[in-house]
């Protein structure tokens, strides 16, 4: 059975986890445009990820780093 969710509740439960959406609601399982509430990087979560306790930015929860920081790091070291 699928079930369908509109832009606005898709977009409360993206804001809920920290993430400002920039672009329609393109579907659940869709890469979504949005912009981290906490270090302000765009960001591309899906839905169903955050729906299931993922964090939306996957910099915040140490899985990406961002290339010009870690050469800076690099540089200072």
């Amino acid at each position: 059975m699928t079930r369908k969710i509109d832009h606005d509740a898709a977009s409360a439960i993206m804001i809920k986890a920290g993430a400002k959406p920039i672009e329609q609601y393109p579907g659940a399982k869709v890469a979504w445009l949005c912009q981290c509430m906490k270090c302000n990087r765009e960001i591309s979560p899906n839905l169903s990820n955050v729906k299931n306790g993922h964090s939306p930015c996957g910099f915040c929860a140490g899985k990406k780093v961002d290339i010009a920081e870690a050469y800076e790091i690099f540089l200072k070291a």
